[in-house]
C-alpha cells in the first residue's frame, strides 16, 4: 500500500493510490475501493490539522538537515530541473520544507479526491483472454469502462466507524535531539565494550561523517536455523510474520528517519536497526518486543 503525488506538470498533478492484492483480494476490487474512499472522507470531515503539517515539517527538516552527499553531477542536473518550481532562493530546500500552514490550500486539494474525478486501474493475470482493446505502441491488452453513477455516489459518500479508519497518533520516534556524544575515549578500530556470558557488544564511532546517526546490527545466535531444509523454511517463515506483525509501526519510523529489519542467517536471526540515535532506543525495543512475544 502507498499513496502520494504521481504525474505532476507546471498546472496539474495527480494523486495516486497503488495496493498490491492477493488473488482473493482481486475479488474484492469495489470492497478496497471503499475502504481508500471512507479513508478520504474521514480525512474531509476531520479537516486539515496543523499538528500533523508541523510533524512532517519537523520530519522533513530533519532530512534536509541530515542529508547524504550526491553525486555532483546528478544534483546538479536535479537542481536544474528543480528551477522550473522553485525560486532561486529555494530551490535546494523548495522539496524538503513548507513555508506556511495553509489549511485552505489543503481542503481545496481534498477536494479534487472525488470519484467521478478518479481513474481505477486493474492490472491481473485474470484477466488473461478477457480484453477486447490493445494499446498501439506496446500491445497491451485492456478494457475500458466508465465508473457507474451509483458507485460514484457510494464512494462519494461512504464513510466507517472511527474505530475502522481514524487518523495516526503522533509520532513518537520523531527525534529532536542531535547532540553528537563524546567518543574520544575510541579509537577508528571497534572496541568490545561489553562481553558477558550471555552477549558481547562492539562499538564503532563514526570518524568520518559526524551525524547523530545509528547502525545497530544485533545477532542473535541459533545455528539451528541452517541445519537441515525443515528448519531453514521455518526460519525464513517466521522473519516473514515479524517483518509482517513490524509494519504496524515501521511505517511511522521511516517516517521519523528510522528504519528496522529483521532476516535470518547462517548463524541465527539478524536485527538491524538505523537511524538517528535519539529515539533508535524506542524503535528498537519495539522491535524486540514484537520478537520476544510472536508466540503469543
Amino acid at each position: 500500500l502507498w499513496g502520494g503525488p504521481a504525474r505532476s506538470c507546471s498546472d496539474w498533478a495527480s494523486f495516486q493510490i497503488g495496493i498490491d492484492l492477493t488473488e482473493e483480494g482481486m475479488d474484492h476490487i469495489d470492497e478496497i475501493v471503499d475502504v481508500c474512499f471512507g479513508y478520504i472522507n474521514m480525512l474531509k470531515k476531520e479537516g486539515p490539522k496543523e499538528w500533523i503539517f508541523k510533524e512532517n515539517l519537523e520530519v522533513s527538516s530533519n532530512t534536509f538537515r541530515f542529508l547524504s552527499k550526491s553525486r555532483p553531477q546528478g544534483y546538479a542536473c536535479s537542481l536544474a530541473e528543480k528551477l522550473q518550481n522553485y525560486d532561486h532562493e529555494d530551490v535546494l530546500s523548495g522539496p524538503y520544507l513548507a513555508k506556511k500552514y495553509d489549511p485552505e490550500l489543503i481542503t481545496k486539494i481534498l477536494g479534487y479526491l472525488r470519484a467521478d474525478n478518479m481513474i481505477v486501474t486493474v492490472t491481473g493475470r485474470k484477466f488473461k483472454g478477457q480484453t477486447s482493446e490493445v494499446e498501439k505502441w506496446y500491445g497491451t491488452e485492456y478494457n475500458e469502462r466508465p465508473i457507474e453513477e451509483d458507485m460514484i455516489k457510494r464512494w462519494d459518500g461512504i464513510s466507517f466507524p472511527e474505530s475502522d479508519l481514524h487518523l495516526p497518533e503522533k509520532n513518537e520516534l520523531i527525534a529532536t535531539d542531535f547532540e553528537l556524544r563524546d567518543s574520544s575515549g575510541f579509537n577508528a578500530a571497534p572496541k568490545l565494550i561489553v562481553n558477558t556470558d550471555l552477549a558481547r557488544v562492539w562499538y564503532k564511532p563514526d570518524d568520518k561523517f559526524s551525524m547523530p546517526k545509528l547502525n545497530v546490527m544485533a545477532t542473535l545466535q541459533a545455528p539451528s536455523v541452517y541445519s537441515d531444509p525443515d528448519s531453514y523454511c521455518c526460519a525464513q517463515l517466521f522473519v516473514s510474520c515479524l517483518n509482517e506483525i513490524m509494519n504496524e509501526f515501521s511505517y511511522m519510523a521511516s517516517m521519523a528517519g528510522l528504519s528496522s529489519s529483521v532476516s535470518s542467517s547462517r548463524v541465527g536471526i539478524e536485527v538491524t536497526v538505523s537511524g538517528f540515535n535519539h529515539k533508535l532506543h524506542v524503535l528498537m525495543g519495539k522491535v524486540f518486543e514484537t520478537i520476544s512475544t510472536f508466540d503469543k
